[in-house]
This record gives structure tokens, sequence and C-alpha cells, in this order.
């Protein structure tokens, strides 16, 4: 990690859920009701990281990775997003019609998913080899 900038909202609901529970206003309350922090990698790489659990909102863990190339999205709904150069004709052979604004279908994203883990796989006999 090269460095990281954080930034806070107020504590509107945070002060507020301290005294439903205390009885009284606490003197000092740090914790902003959501925070954000960006991360820069030694390789430029650029994380973001969300911490929000005081303003109300669905349930979500928003694990999301998202790349120049793709995105990939685990809760609530888990899909990827990918542009056709980057998936072979092996896999789907109407490649070339894939558009990283939409989730690819659930045949290739099945068919991604088995050839990852035949990868896998092989990667880690050569490991045990070695």
């Amino acid at each position: 990690m090269n460095y990281l900038v954080s930034v806070d909202t107020k504590s509107f609901n945070g002060r507020e859920h301290w005294k439903t529970a205390k009885g009284a206003y606490p003197d000092q309350f740090r914790n902003g009701d959501h925070t954000v922090t960006l991360i820069s990698t030694e390789k430029g790489k650029s994380i973001e990281v969300q911490h929000n659990v005081m303003t109300p909102r669905p349930y979500s863990r928003m694990y999301q990775l998202t790349g120049t190339k793709g995105f990939a999205n685990k809760y609530p709904s888990e899909g990827y997003a990918l542009d056709g150069d980057q998936v072979s004709s092996d896999i789907t052979p109407d490649h070339e019609k894939l558009s990283a604004h939409g989730y690819v279908s659930k045949e290739i994203k099945e068919a991604l998913m088995k050839n990852i883990n035949i990868l896998f796989t092989r990667n880690s006999k050569k490991q045990l080899k070695r």
C-alpha cells in the first residue's frame, strides 16, 4: 500500500443510537455514519472501501470487483460482465456479442466457472509436483 485517504460524514444516527442505548449523548463520538476509504497500492491499483452501519438501507455486502476489462458482483445478485474480447470462442461461439454493460448469460457464466476450475486444478497439480 502506498497511501490511503479516508473521509467520514458527520455522526447523525450514531450519536442518536448511543443516546438510545446509554441514556445520554456521548461527550465525544468520533465515528461518522458513512466512511469511504481510497487505497493506492504499490502497483498503481486503487481500492475503495465503504463502511456504513448507521443509515437506513437494504442489507448488502456489496462484494464487487471492477476492472478495465470486466466486472463481477457477488451479492445480492451474482453476475459477471465482460467484453467479448475477454472470453474465448472455446467458451461461447458468439463471444463477440458480449457487452460489458450487461451480465453474461447463465450458460456462459457456468462455462467460465468450469474453465476456471479446470485451470485452477491444473495449476494446483503443477504446484504440488514442485
